[in-house]
């Protein structure tokens, strides 16, 4: 499952519309994903709405950054969840806080951090890293390969094609 699909809500990153992503993901076959446009939640309520046309299952979330570096994901787990992220993102945009690159413990969530950028030691029961492609060969060095229990591919999805991701260059 994709873990850090962003439409083009996730200003100056992704270039989907809602609509698209799920008419691209039904004719790839794919039956769930997760939706984190980038300090936002703008497209969740059309990503709800259009999905059951598509027979997706779309878990919501955010995609925290500061500027463009990723400091984390987080997931709903449930309305609640959902709930919970949104205070947390409003948090941040309404005070100017700088995100910080560990997430607050909010129930009904799931936090990834990204391995690369990952200082911790430690995760809790609802902390996962999320391990890029071009993360493996230092994954073979770290304590943590024997976790496999805490480790996602995150395979980030914000572009239909290459045409897309020259929009993105362009913007």
């Amino acid at each position: 499952m994709y873990i850090n699909v962003h439409t083009y809500y996730s200003l100056r990153y992704g270039t989907l519309k809602p609509r698209d992503l799920l008419q691209s993901a039904q004719e790839l076959g794919i039956t769930s994903f997760a939706l984190t446009d980038i300090n936002t939640t703008s497209a969740c309520m059309d990503i709800l709405r259009l999905a059951p046309k598509y027979n997706i299952r779309p878990i919501l979330g955010v995609d925290f950054r500061l500027g463009a570096q990723q400091q984390f994901i987080l997931l709903a787990q449930n309305n609640r969840g959902f709930q919970n992220i949104n205070s947390y993102l409003s948090h941040f945009l309404h005070s100017e806080e700088a995100i910080p690159p560990k997430a607050a413990p909010l129930p009904y969530t799931f936090a990834i951090y990204p391995f690369a950028s990952y200082k911790g030691d430690t995760l809790s029961e609802n902390e996962f890293l999320g391990v890029k492609a071009e993360d493996l060969n230092r994954l073979k060095f770290s304590p943590w390969r024997n976790r496999l229990d805490k480790l996602l591919v995150l395979h980030t999805v914000s572009f239909p094609h290459k045409k897309g991701f020259n929009i993105h260059r362009l913007l």
